[in-house]
């Protein structure tokens, strides 16, 4: 029966510190990635609710010049 000890080979301590940098990188992709979207989404928010705030604004102006008018 063949040995099969020999076909596991463990990494170099180099090979190992750059997949564990590989890792954290891909973690901190990961988190950046959600935090941007979170910035999004409360972007998208602000201007909703700043373009509603000129919406009304807008409309209450309307109708101060109709009353001029």
């Amino acid at each position: 029966m063949a040995s099969t000890s020999g076909d596991a080979t463990t990494p170099s301590p180099k090979a190992a510190r750059l997949m564990v940098e590989m890792i954290k990188l891909g973690d901190q992709m990961k988190r950046i990635s959600y935090e941007d979207e979170e910035m999004m989404e409360r972007m998208r928010k602000e201007n909703e609710e700043s373009l509603g705030r000129i919406h009304r604004s807008s409309e209450a102006l309307s109708v101060r010049i109709e009353n001029i008018e």
